[in-house]
């Protein structure tokens, strides 16, 4: 059987490491002391606008300037997701400036549902996005990518129904879009 756990990717690294877990899942953009870190997929990053005229579904890329004066919402910039954005933010001189910051991606879809500003965010939820009505477009120049990461504590050999669960989620994976 496969018992699974939504937790911190914090969580996910000392549960892996203390053997309370045979492998996870996580956005470790660093190499992480005692962990195996296998590639599962990429996710690209994406804008997500309010609805309005002109601004409802998939448009066309655009460039990370267009965000320069965009009001955001943000992760925590402790999150790793957040910390590669606000890498990419500080060459338009908005990294960690003062800006909404909440905990889960659900919460950033929704306070750009209600108008509150833009956010920037993995395509692995476009669907979700676009369900909502909001706008979506990829970035580009550059087209930056987050990688998704299996990982296993170093020296041990994770158990059959582990590898079979990583196995069944990376064939998933490549049915995203990225």
């Amino acid at each position: 059987s496969v018992d699974l756990a939504d937790v911190e990717v914090t969580a996910v690294r000392q549960r892996v490491l203390e053997g309370e877990a045979d492998i996870g899942l996580g956005f470790f953009v660093k190499p992480a002391v005692g962990l195996l870190r296998q590639p599962l997929c990429k996710f690209r990053l994406m804008r997500i606008s309010p609805p309005g005229p002109g601004t409802i579904g998939l448009g066309p890329s655009q460039p990370w300037r267009s965000m320069s004066d965009a009001p955001l919402v943000s992760l925590p910039t402790g999150n790793p997701i957040q910390a590669l954005i606000e890498k990419h933010l500080a060459r338009l001189g908005r990294a960690h400036e003062e800006r909404p910051r909440v905990n889960l991606l659900g919460t950033i879809i929704g306070m750009v549902r209600a108008g509150r500003g833009h956010a920037i965010i993995p395509s692995f939820a476009m669907e979700e996005c676009l369900g909502q009505g909001l706008g979506v477009t990829m970035l580009r120049e550059p087209v930056v990518h987050l990688e998704l990461f299996l990982v296993s504590r170093r020296g041990t050999q994770p158990k059959p129904t582990a590898l079979a669960f990583a196995q069944a989620l990376k064939a998933a994976a490549g049915r995203l879009p990225g």
